[in-house]
Protein backbone atom coordinates (compact mmCIF):
# COMPACT_ATOMS: atom_id res chain seq x y z
CA UNK A 1 0.00 0.00 0.00
CA UNK A 2 1.20 3.49 -0.84
CA UNK A 3 1.01 6.44 1.56
CA UNK A 4 -1.31 8.17 -0.92
CA UNK A 5 -3.74 5.28 -0.46
CA UNK A 6 -3.35 5.25 3.33
CA UNK A 7 -4.01 8.95 3.99
CA UNK A 8 -2.78 11.46 6.57
CA UNK A 9 -4.55 10.43 9.76
CA UNK A 10 -4.02 6.66 9.37
CA UNK A 11 -0.35 7.52 8.82
CA UNK A 12 -0.30 9.46 12.10
CA UNK A 13 -1.99 6.50 13.83
CA UNK A 14 0.73 4.17 12.56
CA UNK A 15 3.44 6.55 13.76
CA UNK A 16 1.74 6.72 17.14
CA UNK A 17 2.07 2.96 17.59
CA UNK A 18 5.84 3.35 17.43
CA UNK A 19 6.37 6.71 19.12
CA UNK A 20 3.85 6.61 21.98
CA UNK A 21 5.57 3.69 23.70
CA UNK A 22 8.72 5.79 23.89
CA UNK A 23 7.06 9.07 24.83
CA UNK A 24 4.85 7.62 27.53
CA UNK A 25 7.86 6.18 29.35
CA UNK A 26 8.39 9.74 30.55
CA UNK A 27 5.73 10.62 33.14
CA UNK A 28 6.38 14.31 32.53
CA UNK A 29 4.74 13.99 29.08
CA UNK A 30 1.06 14.05 30.02
CA UNK A 31 -0.29 14.24 26.47
CA UNK A 32 1.41 12.95 23.34
CA UNK A 33 0.24 12.22 19.80
CA UNK A 34 -3.44 12.78 19.12
CA UNK A 35 -4.19 16.39 20.01
CA UNK A 36 -3.28 19.85 18.74
CA UNK A 37 -0.19 19.97 20.98
CA UNK A 38 1.92 17.73 23.14
CA UNK A 39 1.88 18.65 26.86
CA UNK A 40 5.04 18.44 28.95
CA UNK A 41 5.19 19.18 32.66
CA UNK A 42 8.64 18.73 34.24
CA UNK A 43 7.98 16.93 37.51
CA UNK A 44 10.35 19.02 39.60
CA UNK A 45 9.43 22.37 38.10
CA UNK A 46 7.02 24.97 39.44
CA UNK A 47 6.49 26.37 35.94
CA UNK A 48 3.22 25.78 34.05
CA UNK A 49 2.85 22.89 31.63
CA UNK A 50 4.63 23.43 28.32
CA UNK A 51 2.66 23.02 25.07
CA UNK A 52 4.63 21.97 21.98
CA UNK A 53 3.54 21.96 18.34
CA UNK A 54 5.02 22.09 14.85
CA UNK A 55 3.60 22.81 11.40
CA UNK A 56 5.04 23.16 7.90
CA UNK A 57 3.87 24.85 4.71
CA UNK A 58 5.28 23.50 1.45
CA UNK A 59 5.11 25.34 -1.86
CA UNK A 60 2.81 23.56 -4.30
CA UNK A 61 1.09 21.66 -1.49
CA UNK A 62 -0.04 24.28 1.03
CA UNK A 63 0.45 27.48 -0.94
CA UNK A 64 1.14 28.89 -4.39
CA UNK A 65 3.14 32.04 -4.93
CA UNK A 66 0.33 33.31 -7.18
CA UNK A 67 -2.12 33.24 -4.27
CA UNK A 68 -0.08 34.58 -1.36
CA UNK A 69 2.52 37.31 -1.03
CA UNK A 70 5.79 36.66 0.77
CA UNK A 71 4.66 38.90 3.61
CA UNK A 72 1.34 37.09 3.99
CA UNK A 73 3.15 33.74 3.81
CA UNK A 74 5.25 34.80 6.79
CA UNK A 75 2.11 35.65 8.77
CA UNK A 76 0.11 32.59 7.74
CA UNK A 77 2.85 30.04 8.31
CA UNK A 78 3.39 31.13 11.91
CA UNK A 79 -0.34 31.58 12.53
CA UNK A 80 -0.90 27.88 11.77
CA UNK A 81 1.24 26.83 14.73
CA UNK A 82 -0.04 29.60 16.99
CA UNK A 83 -3.53 28.24 16.32
CA UNK A 84 -2.49 24.84 17.70
CA UNK A 85 -1.51 26.50 20.97
CA UNK A 86 -4.80 28.42 20.93
CA UNK A 87 -6.78 25.22 20.40
CA UNK A 88 -5.47 23.97 23.75
CA UNK A 89 -6.32 27.24 25.51
CA UNK A 90 -2.63 28.01 25.94
CA UNK A 91 -0.38 31.05 25.71
CA UNK A 92 2.06 31.00 22.74
CA UNK A 93 5.53 32.01 23.93
CA UNK A 94 8.46 31.13 21.68
CA UNK A 95 8.92 29.98 18.06
CA UNK A 96 11.68 28.38 15.99
CA UNK A 97 11.62 28.65 12.19
CA UNK A 98 12.69 26.13 9.55
CA UNK A 99 13.14 27.79 6.17
CA UNK A 100 13.87 25.96 2.93
CA UNK A 101 14.79 28.06 -0.10
CA UNK A 102 15.93 27.29 -3.64
CA UNK A 103 18.49 30.09 -3.59
CA UNK A 104 16.83 31.89 -6.50
CA UNK A 105 14.55 33.99 -4.31
CA UNK A 106 15.31 37.69 -4.04
CA UNK A 107 16.61 39.05 -0.77
CA UNK A 108 13.73 41.54 -0.78
CA UNK A 109 11.18 38.71 -1.02
CA UNK A 110 12.64 36.84 1.94
CA UNK A 111 12.80 40.09 3.92
CA UNK A 112 9.05 40.37 3.34
CA UNK A 113 8.59 36.80 4.62
CA UNK A 114 10.47 37.71 7.80
CA UNK A 115 8.42 40.91 8.15
CA UNK A 116 5.11 39.05 7.92
CA UNK A 117 6.21 36.48 10.48
CA UNK A 118 7.34 39.30 12.77
CA UNK A 119 3.94 40.97 12.50
CA UNK A 120 2.22 37.72 13.50
CA UNK A 121 4.64 37.17 16.38
CA UNK A 122 4.11 40.69 17.71
CA UNK A 123 0.34 40.35 17.45
CA UNK A 124 0.25 37.20 19.56
CA UNK A 125 3.16 37.88 21.92
CA UNK A 126 5.54 35.30 20.48
CA UNK A 127 9.33 35.54 20.55
CA UNK A 128 11.05 34.18 17.43
CA UNK A 129 14.20 32.73 19.00
CA UNK A 130 15.99 31.03 16.11
CA UNK A 131 15.65 28.17 13.67
CA UNK A 132 17.28 26.49 10.70
CA UNK A 133 17.81 27.28 7.00
CA UNK A 134 18.20 24.66 4.30
CA UNK A 135 18.50 24.47 0.53
CA UNK A 136 15.40 23.01 -1.12
CA UNK A 137 13.89 22.46 -4.56
CA UNK A 138 10.89 24.55 -3.44
CA UNK A 139 10.01 26.94 -0.64
CA UNK A 140 9.34 25.35 2.77
CA UNK A 141 8.33 27.35 5.83
CA UNK A 142 7.98 25.45 9.10
CA UNK A 143 7.53 26.53 12.70
CA UNK A 144 7.90 24.87 16.06
CA UNK A 145 6.05 26.82 18.73
CA UNK A 146 6.13 26.35 22.50
CA UNK A 147 3.54 27.79 24.82
CA UNK A 148 2.32 27.45 28.36
CA UNK A 149 -0.93 26.28 29.87
CA UNK A 150 -2.94 28.83 31.78
CA UNK A 151 -2.39 28.39 35.50
CA UNK A 152 -5.59 28.72 37.58
CA UNK A 153 -5.66 30.31 41.01
CA UNK A 154 -5.74 26.86 42.57
CA UNK A 155 -4.94 23.39 41.28
CA UNK A 156 -2.95 22.17 38.28
CA UNK A 157 -2.89 23.93 34.94
CA UNK A 158 -5.59 22.81 32.50
CA UNK A 159 -5.76 22.58 28.74
CA UNK A 160 -8.52 22.11 26.20
CA UNK A 161 -8.49 18.57 24.81
CA UNK A 162 -10.11 16.79 21.90
CA UNK A 163 -10.86 13.84 24.19
CA UNK A 164 -13.12 15.64 26.70
CA UNK A 165 -16.48 15.60 24.88
CA UNK A 166 -19.35 13.62 26.38
CA UNK A 167 -22.68 12.32 25.04
CA UNK A 168 -25.26 15.09 25.29
CA UNK A 169 -22.74 17.91 24.86
CA UNK A 170 -23.59 20.68 22.42
CA UNK A 171 -21.11 21.37 19.57
CA UNK A 172 -20.32 25.03 18.92
CA UNK A 173 -18.09 26.87 16.45
CA UNK A 174 -16.61 30.37 16.57
CA UNK A 175 -16.63 32.81 13.68
CA UNK A 176 -17.34 31.95 10.05
CA UNK A 177 -16.79 28.61 8.35
CA UNK A 178 -15.31 28.03 4.90
CA UNK A 179 -14.05 31.54 4.22
CA UNK A 180 -10.38 30.61 3.79
CA UNK A 181 -11.00 27.79 1.31
CA UNK A 182 -13.32 30.06 -0.65
CA UNK A 183 -10.69 32.79 -0.53
CA UNK A 184 -8.22 30.46 -2.21
CA UNK A 185 -10.70 29.80 -5.02
CA UNK A 186 -11.34 33.52 -5.36
CA UNK A 187 -7.62 34.03 -5.93
CA UNK A 188 -7.30 31.10 -8.34
CA UNK A 189 -10.28 32.29 -10.37
CA UNK A 190 -9.13 35.91 -10.14
CA UNK A 191 -12.55 37.06 -8.94
CA UNK A 192 -13.13 40.47 -7.36
CA UNK A 193 -15.39 41.99 -4.76
CA UNK A 194 -14.88 39.40 -2.02
CA UNK A 195 -11.84 40.73 -0.18
CA UNK A 196 -13.00 39.36 3.17
CA UNK A 197 -12.55 35.81 1.84
CA UNK A 198 -9.08 36.60 0.50
CA UNK A 199 -8.13 38.13 3.87
CA UNK A 200 -9.38 35.03 5.68
CA UNK A 201 -7.12 32.89 3.49
CA UNK A 202 -4.00 35.04 3.57
CA UNK A 203 -4.17 36.51 7.08
CA UNK A 204 -6.01 34.04 9.35
CA UNK A 205 -6.47 35.00 13.00
CA UNK A 206 -5.84 32.23 15.55
CA UNK A 207 -8.39 32.43 18.37
CA UNK A 208 -5.89 32.68 21.22
CA UNK A 209 -7.80 35.03 23.50
CA UNK A 210 -11.13 33.37 22.78
CA UNK A 211 -9.82 29.90 23.65
CA UNK A 212 -8.34 31.13 26.91
CA UNK A 213 -11.70 32.70 27.73
CA UNK A 214 -13.51 29.43 27.03
CA UNK A 215 -11.09 27.50 29.22
CA UNK A 216 -11.61 29.97 32.07
CA UNK A 217 -15.39 29.38 31.79
CA UNK A 218 -15.07 25.65 32.29
CA UNK A 219 -14.96 24.42 28.68
CA UNK A 220 -12.87 21.24 28.48
CA UNK A 221 -13.04 20.07 24.86
CA UNK A 222 -11.92 21.96 21.74
CA UNK A 223 -9.85 21.85 18.58
CA UNK A 224 -9.25 24.29 15.73
CA UNK A 225 -10.69 24.09 12.21
CA UNK A 226 -7.38 23.92 10.37
CA UNK A 227 -8.69 20.85 8.53
CA UNK A 228 -12.32 22.01 8.27
CA UNK A 229 -15.38 21.66 10.48
CA UNK A 230 -16.17 18.11 9.43
CA UNK A 231 -12.65 16.87 10.12
CA UNK A 232 -12.45 18.80 13.40
CA UNK A 233 -15.65 17.13 14.59
CA UNK A 234 -14.30 13.74 13.53
CA UNK A 235 -11.13 14.30 15.54
CA UNK A 236 -13.17 15.21 18.62
CA UNK A 237 -15.51 12.26 18.11
CA UNK A 238 -12.71 9.73 17.72
CA UNK A 239 -10.68 11.08 20.64
CA UNK A 240 -13.74 11.24 22.92
CA UNK A 241 -15.40 8.03 21.66
CA UNK A 242 -18.66 9.78 20.86
CA UNK A 243 -20.65 10.43 17.71
CA UNK A 244 -20.98 14.04 16.56
CA UNK A 245 -24.14 14.97 14.68
CA UNK A 246 -23.86 18.17 12.60
CA UNK A 247 -26.74 20.13 11.08
CA UNK A 248 -25.27 21.61 7.89
CA UNK A 249 -28.12 24.14 7.60
CA UNK A 250 -26.89 26.14 10.60
CA UNK A 251 -23.18 26.32 9.72
CA UNK A 252 -22.25 30.03 9.88
CA UNK A 253 -21.13 31.44 6.55
CA UNK A 254 -20.15 35.02 5.75
CA UNK A 255 -22.38 36.96 3.37
CA UNK A 256 -19.44 37.26 0.97
CA UNK A 257 -19.16 33.47 0.84
CA UNK A 258 -22.85 33.16 0.00
CA UNK A 259 -22.46 35.71 -2.79
CA UNK A 260 -19.40 33.93 -4.14
CA UNK A 261 -20.44 30.26 -3.84
CA UNK A 262 -24.25 30.45 -3.63
CA UNK A 263 -25.57 26.89 -3.27
CA UNK A 264 -22.04 25.57 -2.62
CA UNK A 265 -21.46 27.81 0.40
CA UNK A 266 -22.28 24.99 2.83
CA UNK A 267 -19.77 22.75 1.07
CA UNK A 268 -17.04 25.25 1.86
CA UNK A 269 -18.36 25.67 5.41
CA UNK A 270 -18.33 21.95 6.15
CA UNK A 271 -15.13 20.84 4.45
CA UNK A 272 -13.01 23.95 3.83
CA UNK A 273 -9.91 24.18 6.02
CA UNK A 274 -7.48 26.84 7.25
CA UNK A 275 -10.09 29.02 8.97
CA UNK A 276 -8.41 28.46 12.38
CA UNK A 277 -11.69 28.93 14.21
CA UNK A 278 -12.52 26.84 17.29
CA UNK A 279 -14.90 23.90 17.52
CA UNK A 280 -15.76 23.09 21.13
CA UNK A 281 -18.35 21.31 23.24
CA UNK A 282 -20.40 22.55 26.16
CA UNK A 283 -22.98 20.95 28.41
CA UNK A 284 -26.63 21.87 27.63
CA UNK A 285 -27.20 23.48 31.02
CA UNK A 286 -24.19 25.79 30.58
CA UNK A 287 -24.95 26.80 26.99
CA UNK A 288 -27.33 29.72 27.54
CA UNK A 289 -25.13 31.56 30.04
CA UNK A 290 -22.06 30.93 27.88
CA UNK A 291 -23.69 32.40 24.78
CA UNK A 292 -24.90 35.44 26.70
CA UNK A 293 -21.53 36.12 28.32
CA UNK A 294 -19.70 35.54 25.03
CA UNK A 295 -21.90 38.15 23.36
CA UNK A 296 -20.83 40.70 25.97
CA UNK A 297 -17.15 39.84 25.53
CA UNK A 298 -16.64 39.35 21.78
CA UNK A 299 -18.07 40.59 18.49
CA UNK A 300 -17.19 37.26 16.87
CA UNK A 301 -20.28 35.08 16.31
CA UNK A 302 -20.77 31.84 18.20
CA UNK A 303 -22.98 29.19 16.57
CA UNK A 304 -24.45 25.89 17.76
CA UNK A 305 -23.89 23.38 14.94
CA UNK A 306 -24.61 19.99 16.47
CA UNK A 307 -24.62 17.57 19.36
CA UNK A 308 -22.60 14.68 20.74
CA UNK A 309 -24.34 11.34 21.12
CA UNK A 310 -23.46 7.88 22.39
CA UNK A 311 -21.30 6.13 19.81
CA UNK A 312 -23.43 3.45 18.13
CA UNK A 313 -22.34 0.02 16.96
CA UNK A 314 -20.75 0.19 13.55
CA UNK A 315 -18.57 3.23 14.08
CA UNK A 316 -19.63 6.38 12.26
CA UNK A 317 -17.85 9.22 13.98
CA UNK A 318 -19.75 12.08 12.34
CA UNK A 319 -23.19 12.36 10.77
CA UNK A 320 -24.36 15.37 8.79
CA UNK A 321 -28.03 16.27 8.55
CA UNK A 322 -28.97 18.14 5.37
CA UNK A 323 -25.53 17.38 3.98
CA UNK A 324 -24.44 19.39 0.94
CA UNK A 325 -23.31 17.67 -2.25
CA UNK A 326 -19.81 16.20 -2.25
CA UNK A 327 -16.89 18.58 -2.59
CA UNK A 328 -13.18 17.93 -2.88
CA UNK A 329 -11.63 17.72 0.55
CA UNK A 330 -7.91 18.42 0.98
CA UNK A 331 -5.75 15.45 1.87
CA UNK A 332 -1.98 15.59 2.29
CA UNK A 333 -1.38 12.32 0.45
CA UNK A 334 -4.35 11.87 -1.86
CA UNK A 335 -7.69 13.35 -2.92
CA UNK A 336 -10.80 12.81 -0.85
CA UNK A 337 -14.43 13.56 -1.62
CA UNK A 338 -17.03 13.46 1.11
Amino acid sequence: MKISELGEFPLIARASKYFSSVGMQNPDVSLGIGDDCAVWQPSESSYPSVLLTTDTLVEGVHFLQQTVSWRDLGWKSLAASVSDIAAMGGVPVVALMTLGLTGNESVEAVDQLFAGATECAQTFGVTIAGGDTIRSDFVIVGWTVAGTALAPDRGPARVLRRSAARPGDIVVVTGWCGSSAAGLDVLLRECGGVQSLVLAHQRPLPRVREAQWLLSRGIECATDTSDGVFESCRLIAEASRVQVNIDARVLPVHDDLVRFAREESKDYALYGGEDYELVFTVTPDALSDLLEEWGRSFELPLTVIGRCEVLPDGVQWVTVAHSPAGIHRFSHFGSETQ
